[in-house]
């Protein structure tokens, strides 16, 4: 990457684990416990490419005696990280849809082999760690970039768009819950590798 290395470009890759999961720092490959999100990272996401949206909401005070706002208070704080998955693997559609399970189904006479997850979700939402990784930093192209979410659910509709000729994509947005001691965590611009 030339200069200047501030400015940066190309996608984020999604890693998700179970919530709790102690994050990896941006050099490092991601331990087991994480998962990408897309069999080949962001090879697999659509050409809307990943969208990381800190979303807050305002409440402002004008006085009586004023036609203008004297006062603001921030009073919601969303994060939001989104993107079209274009990998239909069992595995992929089961870890965005709730962490379902996938059944294998052996081939019999009459019935084909098949990996099945099922539609049907419950109450319970699955929480999960994120991270968004990208290659490149301010400080060069040998350095990352990352965000660590430490509580996410899919919020996303889970809506396939299929049409002749294009890929089929499903609607991915990871939303944050507020983690009692980390917040929302961190954005992480790596400057030197760990000693």
């Amino acid at each position: 990457m030339s200069a200047p290395l501030e400015v940066l470009a190309g996608p984020f890759t999604i890693w998700v684990a179970p919530s709790g999961t102690a994050f990896t720092d941006p050099s490092a490959t991601p331990s087991v416990s994480w998962t990408k999100v897309g069999t080949t990272g962001d090879q697999n996401y659509s050409d809307n490419g990943v969208t990381v949206a800190l979303s807050p909401t305002y409440k402002t005070f004008t006085p009586a005696g004023s036609t203008a706002p004297t006062k603001v208070w921030r009073v919601t704080e969303v994060l939001e990280i989104e993107f079209g998955l274009v990998d239909m693997t069992a595995a992929m559609f089961a870890k965005v849809m709730n962490d379902a399970s996938v059944t294998t189904q052996a081939a019999t006479a009459s019935f084909g082999g098949n990996s099945n997850v099922p539609l049907l979700q419950g109450v319970d939402v699955t929480l999960f760690a994120l991270m968004a990784r990208k290659t490149g930093s301010a400080a060069g192209d040998a350095f990352n970039t990352q965000f660590q979410v430490p509580l996410v659910y899919n919020a996303g509709q889970p809506k396939i768009v299929s049409k002749l000729g294009e890929p089929d994509v499903l609607d991915v947005k990871f939303t944050a819950l507020k983690d009692p001691s980390l917040g929302y965590g961190k954005y992480l611009v790596q400057s030197s590798a760990h000693s």
